[in-house]
């Protein structure tokens, strides 16, 4: 007899788990720590994980090698008390973890969780939607829908962009004449085929319903062979070859940084950014889905313009009052 046998013989106890206690309470605390660190891989429970082996390892070995002042029955209570507590601790981290990627998701898991009656009311402004999120006391920002945009006054130009409803004023004049010049200079010879190789659906101010998006370029192109003929509806919903943004003070930033991005996405081949106050032009070509810019010309220049460079266009024309 020797071993934890001797000393369950000596003391008058039975072993819970076995004689083998220093390899039951190490695998068992070891997997508690190690397999959620696995799932989560957070250093915390990593140090969990080394601290409660170590702990178990030391109550086996006290264990295994008589130390007469340490009771048999009292090491295993220890081990299982120690595993105890640090599974305790990750559950409470993994709970924690949970808590925290559900409030980065908006809140949707908490929201189905939590009853209606402990949800925030609804502000004035969220009246449209059909259930209001709730995160940690303040209520979540919505989609935008279709029917938010329908209801904007008719004097503003209303999208939605990336979820969120932008509404702008009507374009000044400025605007609206580089626009109307350059969508006049384009359509006999492209899209009428007068003096040019004909083969597009040029339009202006098209709504394009692009999956979640409602975007309205300034002016945008089909290419026939995409769209052989004009649809009878009020939107778009396939992308066009090309697009024009006329830029103006308050959109110059929402073109380029929000709107480009969603026309990439969508492949639209061609982008033409258009800024009447700085008299520029610059155009890009979709290239492995980033824009490629092609080139930029101002004031009063002449250039030939992909995919429209089959005529001449006078900028000087574009900025003219």
């Amino acid at each position: 007899m020797h071993g934890a046998e001797e000393l369950h013989a000596r003391t008058g106890t039975v072993p819970v788990f076995g004689d083998r206690l220093e390899l039951v309470f190490p695998s068992f605390v070891f997997a508690l720590g190690v397999l959620p660190t696995l799932l989560v891989y957070r250093a915390r429970a990593v140090v969990y994980a080394l601290v409660a082996g170590g702990l178990a390892w030391f109550g086996g070995f006290a264990a295994w090698t008589h130390w007469p002042f340490v009771h048999a029955r009292t090491m295993e209570a220890l081990g299982a008390a120690i595993a105890g507590f640090f599974a305790t601790l990750l559950v409470l981290g993994l709970a924690g973890d949970a808590k925290n990627r559900a409030s980065r998701r908006g809140g949707e898991g908490l929201r189905r969780a939590l009853p209606a009656c402990s949800r925030s009311r609804p502000r004035p402004e969220d009246r449209a939607a059909p259930w209001y999120p709730f995160v940690m006391g303040h209520p979540a920002k919505r989609r935008a829908t279709y029917d938010d945009l329908v209801a904007v006054p008719d004097h503003l130009v209303a999208e939605i962009v990336n979820g969120t409803l932008v509404t702008s004023p009507r374009p000044a004049a400025r605007h609206t004449t580089a626009s109307s010049i350059l969508g006049g200079e384009l359509g006999p010879p492209f899209h009428r085929g007068r003096g040019g190789p004909g083969g597009w659906v040029i339009l202006d101010e098209p709504e394009l319903h692009l999956h979640d998006d409602v975007l309205v370029p300034d002016l945008a192109g089909w290419r026939r062979e995409r769209m052989p003929e004009i649809p009878d509806t009020a939107a778009f919903t396939l992308a066009p070859d090309w697009i024009c943004e006329v830029l103006s003070p308050s959109t110059a930033a929402l073109d380029r940084a929000e709107k480009m991005p969603i026309y990439a996405r969508e492949s639209v081949t061609h982008a033409w950014l258009v800024d009447p106050t700085a008299k520029t032009l610059e155009a890009y070509r979709l290239e492995r889905e980033r824009w490629l810019l092609l080139g930029a010309w101002r004031d009063d220049a002449t250039a030939r313009i992909a995919p429209f460079d089959a005529i001449e266009l006078e900028l000087a024309a574009l900025w003219a009052r």
